[in-house]
């Protein structure tokens, strides 16, 4: 595929999770108006894991649309190149398919992970 072709494909992606990042905040922060604290105190415990629960995936959501946003901003403004921040290789089209607003190649992330991995296992 072109880079035209594949920047216009990334584009129409984004937009599509833009969409549907947007549609699911907004859900998530209606069910919140749901969820009754009120009962016994099981009732009460329930109903706080489940806005913790849900304001998590808000959080989530919120950081994901935020890094959409900034890659069609990127593309915008021509500054969109489909190159690793990390080894300064191209991203994979497939990857960058997949997850349009991502700015590691799979190599570069898969070495993040199990840096964390290790960071963590030492924190134990």
């Amino acid at each position: 595929m072109s880079k035209s072709n594949l920047f216009l494909a990334i584009r129409k992606s984004l937009n599509k999770k833009r969409i549907s990042l947007r549609a699911r905040i907004d859900e998530l922060r209606g069910n919140l108006r749901k969820i009754e604290v009120s009962g016994d105190s099981g009732d009460e415990i329930m109903a706080n894991e489940s806005q913790l629960t849900t304001h998590r995936l808000i959080d989530r959501f919120s950081k994901e649309l935020l890094e959409v946003d900034r890659a069609l901003r990127d593309i915008s403004g021509g500054e969109y190149s489909g190159i690793c921040n990390e080894c300064q290789n191209p991203i994979g089209e497939n990857r960058l398919l997949e997850l349009p607003f991502t700015r590691v190649c799979v190599d570069c992330k898969l070495k993040e992970e199990e840096k964390e991995k290790r960071l963590t296992a030492k924190a134990r």
